[in-house]
Formats: structure tokens, sequence, C-alpha cells
């Protein structure tokens, strides 16, 4: 048996899903014939009831409901007696979930599995026969419910554990399947696995989505529900499969067949299993009384470990420009044979932006491991997340292909000027982006906007500004988000004139969800006395401190905060940060005090770039802004020096010299900053170099400076200006 009270240390055998029949025998089984005798705790939030009913005729509020019995009863089990689980609609609308965790003994102690194991359970999950498709197709018009059920092995903590209504995102590996679909990619998606906090894996009932035809209808074809795909209104067999510490997630509804939404995803097993439910909304429904899951036959069973066995050992990672290699450990554990590995495929969307690395055919003697390098490396296309899935092909008897499911990276690949608003609009709820990429701003108003306030470029400058403000509560406030592409290096210039109001001020920032910190990734914050903070990963980066006077409110002033990071996504790592004030450098951070952005998930629920803040920040800029520049690099000191002193401008892609005059002394004309030091050296060969006067520091109020050469030579000569 591998049921155990404490996660007492247990050799780990790692492995991939077989395809022969495994041996099983029961761990743990729960019939939920009556509540005095069922083996698993509650773990509820206000609003989330259990009851034990007996589901051949259910009456919930006027109706009486006839469920038929679950399609994989425990043997001795009474039939159609099971766990109901609700969501109370009169309760308070905070932590409207409810987990179920086996135990030991009826109120007893949590059971935690490792090694591995199978969660097995039926659910029935219910919509409102008034939900309808639109016309359309895809979503339902009367969307109903925002219900789903939950899954989750290989957790101690952080109870109860679900996608909104949680004490924390919480170790272990778990999920959710949504009952009628309506979810998006951007906040969730309608199946997904959640490893360790970090959503890793998601499934959209879209029927623009391939994952529509791939996996939902495979699962739930069906006529109960009034949506094609979605598991609503029928029994769903659900199988969390742990093999090697990686986990297959299937699915199958009363008509369909077994389909595997995630296969071998590695994450935390040694823990305890839990069934749930839960309501992503603290709304009430228009149908409360049919919105419910029923819950029956809940096993979890001893899997016999396979021969050969695969684990992630270098997971995949984003790209920065250039390839990036993962790798996994491939074990064969047979002692008699050696196992031969003769090919590596890749499928899906986006395949071609993977390959492996290592030769081929790899052979691994009995007994032994070997590492199987991979690459991530897409040279062209959007910025975005790609996804594939790879097969690893062998002779192994049990698992000739093995699949892994999920890969997943994010291309970031820079490109100068990334998003440009002017902030020019005289109303609406949309901001242009005049850069050409597309990343359209959208406001959120909840107070009117300020439009057509004076341009704070400049006496004579075109456009105008506008102001903003400070949203501190749900119904208060204004702001506006867009998602231009995330690149761990950037730069941010913006105009801004602020107005107090008695607390910090979020002038930018952007986070991963709606329930981080407002500078989880990063943040710009004008505190109550005017003092500038860049954070980043909820710390200080850098401040305002050496600027010769604070920010201060009504007064008009040009800040730029400039990132350099050479080793991507991923770690906590980066080479430089700056800030500016009026075109001048006040601060500047250098390894190993620079912080990287090792926070941002591969699927981010929000990731957007909030300018004047968001409600959920909790601390709203009130002011006027203007021209918001976003570039995927770090700017140099002459381009931000340009920004400033050419309002309205965008910064020049490179450095080079932009003039030169004879006869006579030979002047050269070139961007420059009044914080930048310069040389000019000159050469007759392009290969040896001679300084030309001493070093100089650029024009104190220009955006460009000239130097001459007082003696030129009669032969041709070459020159080129240094930044010292």
């Amino acid at each position: 048996m591998k049921s155990h009270l404490s996660l007492a240390p247990r050799t780990l055998i790692l492995s991939g899903l077989l395809s022969l029949p495994l041996a099983a025998a029961d761990l743990f089984t729960e019939a939920f014939n009556d509540e005095a005798s069922a083996r698993v705790g509650t773990s509820n939030g206000t609003g989330g009831t259990v009851a034990y009913v007996d589901y051949s005729l259910l009456a919930i509020g006027a109706q009486q409901i006839t469920i038929p019995e679950a399609p994989r009863p425990i043997p001795g089990s009474t039939p159609t007696r099971g766990a109901l689980l609700k969501i109370d609609y009169a309760a308070p609308t905070t932590d409207r979930i409810v987990n179920l965790i086996a135990l030991d003994a009826p109120a007893g102690n949590r059971l935690a599995f490792t090694d591995n194991y199978r969660l097995k359970f039926d659910a029935y999950l219910r919509l409102s026969p008034s939900v309808t498709l639109a016309p359309a197709g895809g979503f339902p018009s009367q969307t109903g419910t925002t219900e789903h059920l939950l899954w989750g092995i290989g957790y101690n903590a952080n109870l109860p554990l679900g996608r909104s209504w949680r004490t924390g995102r919480g170790s272990g590996t778990w999920g959710w399947l949504a009952t009628e679909g309506g979810y998006s990619a951007t906040n969730g998606s309608d199946a997904s696995v959640y490893v360790n906090g970090t959503l890793t894996g998601g499934r959209n009932l879209d029927p623009a989505s391939a994952d529509f035809a791939t996996y939902f209808i495979p699962a739930f074809s069906n006529t109960a529900s009034p949506i094609p795909g979605a598991p609503a209104n029928q029994w769903v067999e659900a199988d969390i499969t742990v093999l090697g510490g990686q986990v297959t997630v299937q699915f199958k509804g009363t008509t369909g067949t077994a389909t595997k939404f995630f296969q071998n995803v590695q994450g935390s097993i040694a823990g305890a299993a839990m069934v749930g439910y839960e309501d992503a909304s603290a709304s009430t429904s228009f149908d409360p009384d049919n919105q419910w899951m029923l819950v029956d036959n809940m096993i979890v069973e001893d899997l016999t470990p396979p021969t050969m066995t695969v684990a992630p050992l270098t997971p995949v990672s984003t790209w920065t420009g250039t390839p990036v290699q993962f790798s996994y450990t491939i074990t064969n554990a047979r002692t008699n044979a050696p196992l031969t590995i003769s090919a590596v495929n890749f499928s899906g969307i986006n395949a071609a932006d993977f390959s492996p690395v290592t030769p081929l055919p790899l052979v691994i003697p009995q007994g032994q491991s070997a590492t199987l390098e991979l690459a991530f490396n897409p040279l062209t296309g959007n910025n975005g997340v790609r996804t594939a899935n790879l097969t690893i092909v062998s002779d192994d008897p049990q698992s000739p292909s093995f699949p892994i499911s999920g890969l997943a990276a994010r291309r970031s690949g820079p490109a100068f000027l990334t998003a440009h608003y002017k902030l020019d609009e005289s109303s609406g709820t949309n901001f242009a982006d005049s850069s050409g990429n597309g990343f359209t701003g959208g406001a959120q108003v909840r107070e009117p906007l300020a439009f057509n306030q004076p341009s704070l470029l400049g006496t004579g400058s075109p456009g105008s500004a506008t102001g903003f403000l400070p949203a501190q509560a749900s119904n208060l406030g204004s702001y506006f988000a867009a998602s231009p592409t995330h690149t761990p290096s950037f730069s941010l210039s913006l105009w801004i004139k602020p107005a107090s109001t008695g607390s910090n001020r979020t002038i930018f920032q952007r986070d991963p969800d709606f329930d981080a910190t407002l500078d989880e990734i990063y943040g710009l914050i004008l505190e109550s006395t005017g003092r500038l903070v860049f954070r980043v990963a909820s710390g200080e980066v850098l401040n305002s401190d050496a600027f010769t006077d604070t920010i201060v409110d009504g007064n008009t002033y040009h800040v730029a905060v400039t990132h350099l990071d050479t080793d991507g996504f991923g770690n906590a790592s980066a080479q430089r940060s700056r800030l500016y004030i009026n075109g001048r450098l006040i601060a500047e951070t250098a390894p190993p005090t620079t912080t990287g952005f090792d926070d941002y998930p591969i699927n981010p629920t929000v990731g957007s770039l909030h300018i004047a803040s968001r409600t959920v920040a909790g601390h709203g800029y009130s002011g006027d802004l203007d021209d918001i520049q976003l570039y995927g690099t770090e700017l140099t000191k002459e381009q931000i020096w340009q920004l400033f002193s050419s309002a309205g401008q965008t910064a020049r892609a490179s450095w080079q010299i932009t003039n030169a005059t004879l006869p006579g002394a030979f002047e050269l004309t070139f961007p420059s900053s009044p914080d930048g030091t310069y040389r000019l050296f000159r050469s007759p060969d392009l290969t040896n170099w001679s300084p030309i006067g001493a070093t100089f520091q650029g024009h104190p109020s220009n955006a460009s400076t000239s130097t001459t050469d007082p003696s030129p030579p009669a032969t041709n000569s070459f020159y080129r200006i240094s930044r010292e």
C-alpha cells in the first residue's frame, strides 16, 4: 500500500504514460453512501455546502430531478447515493467553493499519496435547461453559470483550493473542468491544469478553437446539455493518472470516449487528493436551483511502474532571441535489454519551432539513464506563446510512443518601437497605437476621462493630453490597458502632470493576473511625497532620491524607465535598470542588484500594461498623461534625451553621425545626451584609430552635439564617435 498519513520519503520511480493495462489495487475508496461513514474531509468556503443524497429522485427547490446511476459504482455501495455539492446563493459573496479531501477514516487524518497512482471519480455537473446557444453558435446567450468541478493531488495546505475563491494558489497539481464553457484563454480556459500555483495548460470549449474538436466533442459528444461539447447534464468519468511525477488528465462523458486533455504534465504529486466544486462568480445566478454537482465513486488506485521512465530535467524556457534548450532524463528500468530512442516527433500548430538536439538513435543500456536535449527556436512570426506536443518513439514494449502534451514557451522577439499612444483622442474609450503594431488601448471609465487637456509636449505642440482619475474602488476612477508584447528588455517613456490624491499613485504597471499585487512584474509608483519608485517583482529597484527636486503636483515632467535583461524570462537576474526624469539619468542599477522578470507566467490571465493603474491595484494615478511610448529594447541615454528635448518624436533606431561638413575644419554632428561622454577618433584604414582631442560632454540642451577635427589630413580619412 502506498497511502500515508505523512509524506515519508519513498523512492520515486519516474515513468511515462503506458499503453498496456496497469495492475491496480485500491488505496482509497469512497462511495458517498452517507455522511457518518464518509472518509472525506470537507473544506468549505462560506458559500459551499455538501449534502449526502439519493439522486434517483433529487428534490432541489420546486423541481424533482432523476439522475441515473453513476457509471463506475464501487462494489457493495448503495446505488444512486452520492454527495451533492452546491453554492448557497444566500451566503456572502466570498469563498464560493467546497473541497472533499480523502481521509483514512471518518473525521480522520488526510491521506497522502506518493509514487504511481490514479485518482478516479464520477461527477454530474448540472446546467439550467434555460441556457441556449447564441444565434451564431459559440458561447451561450444566457450564460447561467460560472461553475466547474475541481480536482487536486499532491498538496497539503492552502485550502480551499480553486480557481477564484482560495486562500492561496497552493502547492500541488490541480485543475478544473467548466460546466458549460464560456471561459476563455485569457481568464483560465474551460479545462485547466495548475502546477504549484502556475497555469501550465488550458483547453477552450469554443467552436473556433482546435480544442473543441480535439478534446471536448470526443469526450462529451452528447444531447443532454444544450451546449455541444460541454460536460453538463451527464455523468463525467474523471481520471487523474500519476506516473513518475507526471500527471495525465482524462475525461469521458456518458456517450463520449475517454479523452486525454493533458498528458504527462510534470507536477507535485506527493500529498492529499481532493474533488471539489466552485462558482467563479460572486453574483447570484438567474437559476441557482440548476447549478450544482454530484460526486460519486471516488477512488485512488495503485499503479505498477513502467520500465521506461521520462522526466523533465531542464524545463523549456522562454525565448529571448537565441535558441533555448530544454531536456528530459530517460531511464531504462529494464535489467535485460537496452532501450533505443529512434525518433522525436513534434506536432501541433507551432511544431516547427521545436527540434531535437541529441543525435538519434539514442541507445540507453539496461538500468541506466540518458539525457535527451531539445530546442525551442522560433525564427519568424509574431510574438506570443508557442505550443506543441512531443512524442518519443522507442522500442520499449510498454510505451513505444510516449506522448508529452502542452509544451509551451513564449517568443518575445524584441521590436524597436512596440507601441505609441499619443492620447490625442477627444472622445470614446479607445486609445490608438500610432506605432502601426495594433496594440490599441482600451479605457476603463468609472468616472469621465478629461479629454482635450493642453498638450504636455510644449507650447505649439499638436494634439492634446488626457486626464485620469484614481481608480481606488470598483466604481471609481479611470485608466486604460493594452497588451503590447512584454519583452525581457524594454523602455517606457511618457509625460506626466500629476494631481494630488493624498496617497501613492501607480503611473504604469504589469501583473500576471487579477489577484497579483500591482507591481508583481513591474510598476512605476509616484508616492504621495513626490518620490518616484520603479519596482520589479514587488520589490523596489530604483527611486528618484537623487533628483534635485521632488515631483510636484501640477507641474509637467518627462519620465522614462529602461530595463536591460539579456538572459530573458524565467530567472531573477538582469543587467541594468535606469530611471530618467526630464531626459537626465537619475538612478541606475547593475548586477547583482538588478531584478529580472522571474514571475511572468506562460499563460497570464491578465499580463496587460495598465496605464494610470487599475482598480485591483488599489493605487490610482490622478492627472494628465501624454505621449506614451513603449520600446522592446533598452534605449540609450542619447535616445532618452532626444525623447525629452524633441518632445513628440520617436527615438532614433540607431546611433550614428547625422551630419558632416567641409571645407576647413571637419565638423561632425551626432545624437548626444548631457549625461554622455564622447571622443572623436580618426583612421586612415579602418584599422588604426587615433583620438582627436580630449573627451567632452554632450550638449546641455540640444539633442545633438557637434565636434571638429581642426586639422584634417589631405588624404582620405575615416571618423568615428566613441561613447566613453
